[in-house]
């Protein structure tokens, strides 16, 4: 009797340290630098993964799971509760479906356009500009209102896969778009600066809009995840809003 109870005990010991020490969260990522990407040795990485993401494990034992996804997967496993968080989302980035929940804003960001230098587009002044224009497009991002799609009967060039945002600034530059929309316009400059591509484009600012950056929660996520992702946002906003500057390197 005495020997079943010593191996009870054992058997709840290491049930209890499991649960305590294994608990998985998932966390699905996509191409977008600098705030999320894959790095050379295929691991996530960036401004959300190092300065947010990993800091959950500062207030609990957690295991920390990403999962490489293409945009729109992210945000379908996202909605289906195959993941638990995902590590960025936008304003435009199918935040309208009522399931998906969210951190507080990590950052707010000004709206551009990329046109290239020759473009007869100068300026904006409003959606007229847009009118029976190719608007090339990563798949996945909702292309904001303000545009007026229908009325400007405009045409959407999607592009998804590896590299999207390096393939759609080609798109531009070979004339196939008129011009490209990207909700993380950050992403489109340093592709362009790396690729020596800046000099043959414009990048207009779109009046006064503005997108939020957020951090997507499964509506399955334990509250004080939560609670600890947003409190890490609010300790460091003023880093992560220098960070988010789409001009600061």
């Amino acid at each position: 009797m005495k020997y079943l109870m010593s191996l009870f005990l054992i058997f709840t010991f290491f049930i209890s340290n499991a649960h305590a020490i294994d608990k998985v969260i998932k966390i699905g990522y996509f191409e977008s630098y600098p705030y999320v990407f894959k790095n050379k040795d295929g691991k996530a990485d960036g401004l959300i993964v190092n300065s947010i993401l990993k800091k959950i494990n500062d207030n609990g034992n957690y295991n920390l799971e990403f999962i490489y996804f293409p945009l729109a997967r992210g945000f379908h496993e996202l909605h289906n509760g195959k993941i638990d968080i995902l590590s960025i989302t936008t304003d435009n980035l199918f935040l309208e479906i009522p399931v998906l929940h969210h951190s507080i804003p990590i950052c707010q960001i000004p709206e551009y356009i990329f046109v290239t230098k020759n473009s007869n587009i100068k300026d904006y002044k409003n959606s007229h500009l847009f009118k029976n224009k190719v608007i090339g497009i990563r798949t996945g991002v909702t292309l904001p209102k303000y545009f007026e799609q229908k009325k400007n009967n405009i045409t959407l060039s999607e592009t998804s896969g590896e590299a999207p945002i390096n393939k759609l600034l080609q798109k531009l530059i070979n004339k196939r778009v008129d011009l490209l929309y990207l909700s993380n316009p950050k992403a489109g400059i340093l592709e362009a600066k790396k690729n020596g591509w800046l000099n043959q484009l414009r990048i207009i600012k779109i009046g006064d809009f503005k997108t939020s950056i957020y951090i997507g929660f499964s509506k399955n996520l334990e509250p004080n995840v939560k609670d600890t992702i947003n409190n890490i946002i609010i300790k460091d906003q003023d880093k992560l809003k220098i960070s988010c500057d789409i001009f600061e390197n």
